[in-house]
């Protein structure tokens, strides 16, 4: 049978710019590293374990595919300059064949290479990938990057669960794009061009539903929570005071109480929609509740409200739980807040004056690292009683120096200045005592177009039964609550107060 290119008067096909000896040696590492690649990649996909972070045992093989591309390129490049000169292909018509068999054998060493490394080094690559995806191997490979994240995540409530089970989800997508950023990651790792702090990911993070909602079910109705909270004040004699309240959880299961307590945001029968200004979600302008029977309202930041412009361009979110619970692994305690429980646990002595507030103004200093640091505690705490108290030091140097040991262990916990990551970088929206937190949406300027706030009232939430040094006996029917007394201006809040006016967790508020 006659070719169609050997007929008389048909056009000679144009040769391929891949007929040149580079291209074609090009072609085998391209070909072996996609195979590796291949491999690794569908080992990964496996059914088992979650795994992380095994983009690391992807880059030989992508080394090597860049190789050969690289190679490939080059060849096709010179190729086209020497066509453009007038001159023939480098390599002869008959070479097709030849292209074709370098192809197919290059395809029968990479096959025949991945069985040798199925055969003989298969239980190493199981290893190195169990290596790889440990909890250790995220925290402690990049120390200094993550050690932040390590540290809070070791003494958080999620600290018996696998990174991967929450960062990576189990379908293949965002397998994939996890690897990918993994590379990525890797890239700037080495280059040292990571942010600092490492920004929490909000935006690439999966919903609610599929990371926590496998162990934690949203629509349980868990009623009332009774606590008490013990602070300190910053008086002379570190007065305790405490806080004995029920917190309204509430859920949507129960039939009375459907839709009641905080957990009234993610009962199905209501949407809670919003919109923010900001990456981590921290400035809310606006917020659309839909209810089952279609009712929707709308409310708007009075003093700032979101102009058409700003609406068309930011993302409309539908509110879960991890609006609210956005630290459950990875919380940086305030000074104030870890100073107290120090305090209350006996780790840091009410014997020397002032301690609550020489702690925390220590803690809250301006340190460039985390040596600098614990020396800046003791000596910042060590001068104040010298100089104010030396009495008391004298009689309690024991006490003073125990009480250093513990604040530079609040320190090391919470606080790491070389990646600057903080309570402050990283505020923790479930509550609203020191950060904006609840106080985003629920404040004096969100106005519907009827001039309904959103609820600021304490009763909506909590229920205060008594506060103050003593709290043993319920000082209310519990019904209505008391009213919360501020022991520093000796009344009672009568009107909404945004807190983190005055307490930020840091030392603002005694200097």
């Amino acid at each position: 049978m006659t070719d169609e290119a050997d007929r008389p008067g048909s056009p000679a096909p144009r040769p391929s710019l891949l007929r040149n000896r580079l291209s074609i040696i090009g072609l085998v590492p391209a070909v072996w590293g996609l195979t590796g690649f291949a491999l690794f990649f569908l080992l990964d996909l496996a059914p088992g374990e979650t795994r992380a972070y095994s983009a690391v045992n992807l880059i030989p093989s992508l080394a090597v595919v860049a190789l050969g591309v690289l190679l490939i390129a080059l060849g096709v490049l010179r190729e086209a300059r020497r066509r453009r000169s007038g001159r023939g292909p480098s390599l002869e018509r008959t070479l097709r064949v030849e292209l074709g068999a370098a192809f197919f054998a290059s395809l029968g060493a990479a096959t025949a290479l991945v069985t040798l490394l199925m055969t003989t080094v298969g239980t190493t690559a199981a290893n190195l990938y169990e290596i790889t995806e440990s909890n250790t191997f995220c925290g402690e490979t990049c120390h200094s990057v993550m050690e932040p994240e390590w540290v809070a995540f070791q003494e958080g409530a999620h600290s018996r669960l696998d990174c991967v089970e929450c960062h990576i989800g189990p379908k293949a997508p965002s397998r994939i794009a996890y690897k990918l950023n993994g590379l990525r990651q890797v890239a700037l790792v080495a280059t040292g061009g990571y942010e600092r702090p490492i920004p929490t990911p909000v935006k690439s993070l999966r919903p609610a539903r599929e990371i926590c909602e496998h162990c934690h079910w949203s629509g349980r109705f868990i009623d009332y929570r009774e606590s008490t909270r013990t602070h300190f004040l910053a008086d002379e004699e570190t007065t305790p005071f405490k806080v004995r309240m029920l917190t309204k959880v509430g859920g949507s299961t129960n039939g009375i109480g459907e839709g009641a307590g905080i957990h009234y945001h993610m009962v199905s029968t209501r949407k809670v929609e919003y919109v923010a200004r900001d990456p981590q979600r921290q400035k809310i302008p606006w917020v659309r509740v839909t209810l089952e029977d279609g009712r929707v309202t709308e409310y708007v930041d009075s003093d700032d409200p979101l102009d058409e412009a700003e609406r068309a361009q930011l993302e409309l979110r539908t509110m879960d739980c991890l609006d609210c619970h956005n630290r459950p692994a990875h919380r940086f305690e305030s000074p104030a807040r870890a100073v107290d429980a120090a305090i209350a646990a006996g780790a840091i002595s009410r014997k020397l004056p002032f301690v609550k507030a020489r702690s925390v103004t220590a803690l809250d200093g301006s340190y460039a690292t985390g040596e600098e640091a614990l020396a800046g505690i003791a000596v910042s705490l060590t001068e104040f009683y010298e100089d104010e108290h030396p009495d008391v030091l004298e009689e309690h140097r024991g006490d003073l120096e125990k009480s250093i040991e513990a604040v530079r262990k609040i320190y090391r916990r919470n606080f790491f200045p070389e990646m600057k990551a903080s309570w402050r970088a990283h505020p923790d929206n479930a509550g609203h005592l020191e950060s904006p937190g609840c106080f985003r949406c629920h404040n004096d300027r969100m106005e519907s177009e009827e001039g309904e706030q959103i609820k600021t009232d304490c009763n909506t939430c909590h229920l205060i039964l008594a506060q103050g040094e003593n709290v043993r006996s319920i000082s209310t029917d519990g019904t209505n609550g008391n009213r919360f007394f501020h022991p520093d201006d000796d009344d009672y809040l009568d009107e909404y107060t945004d807190c983190t006016d005055c307490h930020t967790g840091g030392a603002d508020l005694y200097e």
